[in-house]
């Protein structure tokens, strides 16, 4: 069963998480500043450690876990190139503001990633959270979180 501590644990690949869960970022990017320095495009979180999260052109900067934004729904094929090249070397995460399970999956990046979380708000009162691990594209263990709204 594939859980959020697997996720959080892993030492490098590409985890892609879409549906615009703000609070998701805030913790995974709190978790991974615990370990070491974290790059990111722009700061849209306030983190618990705001001085081991650095902002700018993130594959500049020599740090271990780069968060980038809007590679998929983007079509930003020039940071696509440097993902692939940096996916074995550091833990890249991007976050996407559109759920798109499946269109993450058929993507160039989602067939490299890791891992995939989607997260989406129910219109009937409930939130739900897939965490899927990948491995060329395809699903191999998948898990759904639900609670509900308050």
């Amino acid at each position: 069963m594939v859980g959020l501590r697997e996720v959080l644990d892993t030492e490098n690949g590409i985890i892609i998480i879409t549906g615009n869960p703000r609070w998701l970022l805030k913790y995974f990017i709190d978790r991974l500043s615990e370990k070491g320095m974290v790059s990111m495009e722009t700061l849209t979180i306030h983190p618990k450690f705001p001085e081991r999260v650095i902002t700018g052109e993130v594959f500049s900067m020599d740090t271990r876990y780069k968060v980038i934004f809007s590679v998929i729904e983007g079509k930003r094929a020039d940071i696509l190139k440097k993902v692939l090249d940096n996916k074995d070397r550091a833990v890249v995460i991007d976050y996407e503001n559109m759920y798109m399970f499946t269109q993450a999956l058929k993507s160039k990046l989602g067939k490299e990633a890791r891992y995939l979380l989607a997260y989406k708000m129910e219109t009937v009162g409930f939130e739900r959270l897939t965490v899927a691990k990948l491995d060329r594209g395809k699903i191999i263990e998948k898990n759904d979180y639900v609670r509900k709204r308050s």
